[in-house]
């Protein structure tokens, strides 16, 4: 480690192993020195359902809210001697330009992409794209927030859902929390709801009040109030849905704190 990263300001970095990369150099690019601590991590799920999917009717669209849901996908296909090329959709709808650039990775040909990169901007690009009457196939995490499903099926879209991941907590991550609780991160990262919550989950109880003073960066309001409604007393939003803006979020913060 050179002298300049020893002295930088540490950021916790909480995505998951597979994703985690990114943020960590743009934060290195800003002079702050990131501490990549996944507190969620992906796992694939059977997807029974696949051979009948395979086999069956065309769907206008598949729906991504994540790169994870486009690689646990492409890679269940693959399991059944299968290429992702065979799915039968005519497209892709994606959250954002990473999940887009996965589901390309997969074969897949992307007809809409999300200029706000979460959830609800993906609603609004399917609005403005006109799904009314059209046949969605929605691979998803086995947990999910209903509000986007609910508001195409009530458009008039046909939705089927097709949970192909599911996320928890690391148990790998507790012991390495458990050696930063004396020598905590200046700040720490959130980018979903659900890495600021395992955080808390894989900290020692005794640790838990003092890490809630730690400032947060937060990569949206979802995540920005899941992290209030934990206790953490100092979130910070990025203005914008992307790992950019998350890192410059730090930096700033990193810089008015010195």
């Amino acid at each position: 480690m050179t002298s300049a990263a020893a002295t930088a300001p540490r950021v916790l970095v909480t995505r998951s192993r597979e994703t985690a990369g990114r943020l960590s150099t743009l934060l290195a690019q800003r002079g702050l020195h990131p501490l990549e601590v996944p507190t969620l991590e992906v796992v694939p799920l059977p997807v029974p359902a696949l051979p009948g999917i395979l086999s069956g009717r065309r769907y206008d669209l598949l729906l991504l809210t994540s790169a994870n849901g486009a690689r646990c996908l492409g890679d269940a296909i693959r399991a059944q001697g299968r290429s992702p090329q065979e799915l039968p959709v005519d497209g892709v709808a994606a959250v954002g330009p990473v999940t887009a650039s996965a589901a390309q990775e997969e074969g897949w040909t992307v007809r809409v992409v999300a200029r706000n990169p979460v959830a609800e901007g993906l609603v609004t690009a399917l609005l403005d794209h006109g799904v009314s009457g059209r046949r969605l196939l929605f691979a998803r995490a086995r947990h999910v927030r209903e509000g986007m499903v609910a508001t195409l099926r009530a458009i008039g879209a046909t939705v089927r859902e097709l949970p192909v991941y599911a996320t928890g907590p690391p148990e790998a991550s507790r012991a390495r929390l458990r050696s930063l609780v004396d020598a905590p991160p200046a700040l720490i990262t959130a980018a979903s709801s659900r890495t600021i919550t395992h955080l808390l989950d894989l900290l020692p109880p005794d640790a838990r009040e003092r890490w809630r003073t730690i400032p947060v960066a937060s990569i949206g309001p979802i995540t920005s109030r899941t992290a209030r409604d934990l206790g953490f007393r100092h979130v910070v939003e990025a203005p914008t849905a992307s790992m950019e803006a998350l890192a410059e979020t730090c930096a700033e913060m990193a810089a008015r704190s010195a």
